[in-house]
């Protein structure tokens, strides 16, 4: 993983955040504060973000570029500008549920355990709209497996 400080400036950081659905509805101010905590990920294609089982202390939000969520050779979302991914670590401090690989040169912005929980105390509108993808991603979950060849 290269990380890299100072390619956003911070308020370009909020702009990119505000864009994202987890935090369309989260202040400016507050915005500008998670993005001066944010570092910025950059990965070639085919690079390893996370692997299944690793520790996770930090979760991500995808810039630009796609990221394929994997588990035993199986694709099982391929996410792209504007989601996240690597919160369930954070929320109920397991190991990670799957592998996460760059599909194209993507950058990310990183927001360490620290920082994530410092922003849920002070916004429960984020752990709202966590909840809210969660759930979301659940449901696709269930209709992939109602839909697979038994």
């Amino acid at each position: 993983l290269k990380k890299e400080k100072d390619m956003y400036s911070n308020l370009e950081k909020t702009i990119i955040l505000k864009s994202v659905e987890l935090f369309e509805n989260i202040p400016g101010d507050v915005l500008s504060k998670i993005a001066q905590i944010a570092s910025e990920v950059h990965l070639e294609p085919n690079q390893t973000l996370f692997k299944k089982d690793e520790l996770g202390n930090s979760m991500y939000i995808i810039i630009s570029g796609k990221i394929t969520v994997h588990q035993n050779n199986e694709i099982l979302t391929q996410l792209e500008n504007g989601s996240f991914l690597g919160e369930m670590s954070l929320l109920d401090h397991k190991p990670r549920s799957a592998d996460a690989t760059s599909k194209d040169e993507t950058i990310l912005l990183e927001i360490s355990q620290e920082g994530f929980y410092e922003l849920l105390i002070k916004n429960p509108e984020i752990m709202r709209q966590i909840m809210k993808q969660l759930t979301h991603r659940i449901r696709e979950m269930n209709i992939k497996l109602q839909n697979s060849p038994k």
